[in-house]
């Protein structure tokens, strides 16, 4: 079982952020996902980019009706709540 680092319970949805360490090293780490009440996957946030172990997400929230994820690169990004697409992005390192 995947390490939980952030789970977020929203509406009718659970977001889980899982420890990023716990992926493959050669690839991004896609690790936070959506699920129903009942626990079936809704959606998985897409990489940000291909860079590795450098693309992943290390903190999620939700501020007005609106989810954001933060990932390793210094990129705040707001997530599409129905299907986990990447909506915009801003560097804030």
């Amino acid at each position: 079982m995947r390490k939980v680092i952030q789970k977020i319970e929203y509406k009718d949805k659970l977001i889980e952020l899982y420890d990023w360490m716990e992926y493959k090293s050669d690839e991004p780490a896609r690790n936070v996902e959506c699920y129903d009440l009942d626990g079936k996957l809704l959606w998985t946030i897409s990489s940000l980019t291909k860079e590795e172990r450098t693309d992943c997400w290390t903190n999620i929230n939700v501020k007005d009706d609106k989810l954001k994820a933060s990932n390793f690169m210094g990129y705040s990004c707001e997530i599409d709540m129905n299907d986990g697409t990447i909506i915009n992005q801003v560097f804030t390192k």
